[in-house]
């Protein structure tokens, strides 16, 4: 059973500490808060039944331990904060759990006894005064619930009953307390069930919730339910019953070479295309299109299952600033927008590592101390925002905080001492700022793990353009610094323009194109033997790729090899917009637009900056993809 159930019990285990976590956070809030009291006790109670059903001894002893102590609180009414940093501890262990289970490591290293000790021992009544903010009244005594009892047939040829017992245990764990049952708890766990089983529960939700619970489950006939304190009865047959799995977990690394897969079809169906392009009749041209959109269609179904909602990572974070904040005896208040948002799970996780970076920054040493905010005049709770828009293909997001901001005369200082800066030149606020992003810059006297908010910027920044983002900064001496991070939703496969620069072909994802010119277009001036392009009051300079794009011969074999039959045309002019930069780019030509499927650029081509990666064409040949931002 170990084996089967592993992936199903992590990913609960993991549902489960965020529960924790969320919970503990609200009622560090507010003491008072009877609902995330009772979600404390429900997660514990939950991982409990789990780790017990699957054999993790010290892990269910942890979560016992745990569910005892919280049942004692509800009678006491006594939430202590020496209790709430113990609790906090639990999740803690309970995420290593989950770690050292999904890595394959040994679960009996990790150690339970300190905490379960601390529980065991923990008198709530003993605590001091000073330290208890109030006691729960009576009227505000927490609601144990309605208690039922529950009966649930199945239908008589029903082939997986042990494994549907087991679905509606977990199903019931997830709304009630289970009191007793039969047959009992173990033999249903064990996937032993055999009759119909009863329940005796407990919850606060109404029948209703309860019944359409259970319903969730597949092969059942009809569900009786009790309220044992009224012994009104209800039983009503099910006239439909959602059947069979509606959903399945599925293993990321499986997801990404099922999307490599489709990379390769595309490239077939080009390739088929090409072929047959002298050939093709009106029916099988028909045929072609209809072979087109089905792949179109599996292509964008897949897309949308790498996507992955940005509260899965920005529900981690007010624990992390909490925790800090409590380390320096402070108050901070994270603020989070966005958090409905999606991104491919192909950067999702280099943009955590960066957020939570800048986040830990910020809370660190942007926030200052209590004293020194209020010597400002400031609010003595520091705040930090942390937004998610969307702008077109990509998603933009910004990291502030009303701290000190950044002292850019101690980095211009810092700047020429280490040689990065002219005296003599004058420098504006983005440039001195960008500094931070060198490796090692610090404007601390001696590097420590609180040294600035240099030390390790420049992973941050390495970490965000391997995803082809980009990242800014604005800060003002005293009221605070922007992060301001793009990135783009998702890497695998995009639309692009494919150009022509001599006998060469490149790709310019469309994302970013703002505007095609023809070389001979009025907006398009010559001065001083040097293209402009003029647009209103603004004056772009023009980047001639054929002047300034230049690689040694086994380069452009290996890498720009396509030649085709190259047709006469007009050299064309790009507009290129970012974050608000623009860029314009003279291609001899613009062949196509079209969809293609990115490849990470091998350890030769890295060498050569203006390329965010590959791709390959009809022809089989490798075409690198520009990022103009670079060049």
């Amino acid at each position: 059973m170990e084996d089967e159930y592993l992936d199903l019990f992590i990913s609960e285990l993991d549902e489960n500490v965020k529960i924790l976590n969320d919970s503990l956070l609200l009622l560090e809030k507010n003491r008072k808060n009877l609902d995330a009291l009772a979600e404390v006790m429900r997660a514990a109670h939950t991982v409990k039944g789990m780790a017990g059903t699957m054999g993790y001894d010290s892990l269910s002893k942890l979560t016992h331990a745990t569910e005892s102590k919280i049942i004692e609180l509800q009678k006491s009414g006594v939430v202590t904060s020496e209790l709430i940093q113990v609790l906090y501890q639990v999740a803690d262990r309970m995420g290593r759990f989950a770690q050292s289970l999904e890595a394959g490591e040994d679960i009996n290293k990790i150690p339970v006894d300190d905490l379960i000790g601390f529980l065991n021992k923990y008198d709530p009544q003993s605590a001091e005064l000073s330290d208890v903010e109030s006691a729960i009244s009576e009227e505000d005594e927490i609601k144990l619930g309605t208690k039922y009892s529950v009966k649930v047939i199945f239908e008589k040829n029903t082939a997986l009953r042990g494994a549907r017992g087991f679905q509606l245990l977990q199903a019931l764990d997830r709304i009630a307390m289970i009191e007793d049952s039969s047959p009992p708890r173990n033999v249903i766990e064990e996937g032993k069930l055999v009759d119909d089983p009863t329940f005796t529960i407990v919850t606060n939700e109404d029948e209703n919730q309860i019944r359409n619970t259970i319903a969730s489950v597949s092969d059942i006939a009809k569900i009786e339910i009790s309220r044992l304190v009224e012994e009104a009865v209800s039983s009503i047959p099910i006239v439909s019953v959602q059947r069979g799995i509606q959903s399945v977990r599925v293993n990321l690394n499986q997801l990404d070479s099922v999307v490599d897969l489709l990379g390769e079809l595309v490239l077939a169906r080009n390739r088929l295309a090409l072929a047959l392009s002298d050939v093709l009749t009106p029916s099988a041209v028909e045929q072609l299109n209809i072979f087109e959109s089905t792949i179109t269609a599996i292509q964008d179904r897949l897309m949308r299952m790498r996507m992955v909602n940005l509260s899965r990572i920005f529900d981690t974070y007010p624990r992390t600033v909490r925790d800090i904040a409590a380390q320096r005896n402070m108050e901070i208040e994270l603020l989070l927008q966005g958090t409905h948002l999606e991104l491919d799970r192909s950067v999702i996780d280099q943009v955590n590592e960066a957020l939570l970076h800048l986040i830990r920054n910020a809370a660190i040493h942007g926030i200052e101390d209590k004293s020194t905010r209020k010597k400002m005049g400031k609010p003595e709770k520091g705040t930090i925002r942390v937004s998610a828009v969307q702008d077109r293909g990509e998603v933009v997001f910004n990291v502030e905080d009303d701290g000190s901001g950044l002292d850019l005369e101690a980095i211009k200082k810092k700047g020429i001492e280490k040689g990065l800066l002219k005296p003599s030149k004058t420098f504006h606020r983005k440039q001195l700022a960008a500094l931070i992003f060198h490796p090692g810059f610090s404007t601390a006297g001696e590097v420590t793990t609180a040294a600035g908010r240099g030390v390790g910027m420049d992973i941050v920044k390495r970490t965000i353009e391997e995803i082809n983002g980009s990242i800014e900064i604005r800060t003002k001496k005293g009221k605070g610094t922007l992060f301001i991070i793009r990135v783009p939703q998702t890497l695998a496969i995009i639309q692009a323009l494919i150009i022509r620069v001599k006998e060469y072909l490149f790709a310019i994802p469309m994302l970013n194109i703002e505007k095609i010119f023809s070389i001979n277009d009025e907006e398009v001036k010559m001065r001083e033997g040097r293209y402009y392009l003029e647009l209103g009051d603004h004056v772009i300079p023009v980047i001639d790729l054929e002047e300034n794009i230049d690689f040694p011969a086994q380069m452009k074999i290996d890498l720009l090899g396509t030649r085709r039959r190259i047709r006469e045309g007009k050299p064309k002019v790009i507009l290129w917009e970012k974050g608000g930069s623009r860029v314009c780019l003279k291609v001899s030509d613009v062949m196509e637009q079209r969809e293609i499927v990115t490849k990470a650029l091998d350890s030769i081509a890295q060498q050569y900056r203006g390329f965010s990666g590959a791709t390959i064409l009809d022809e089989d040949k490798v075409v690198l993809i520009l990022d103009p931002a670079t060049i």
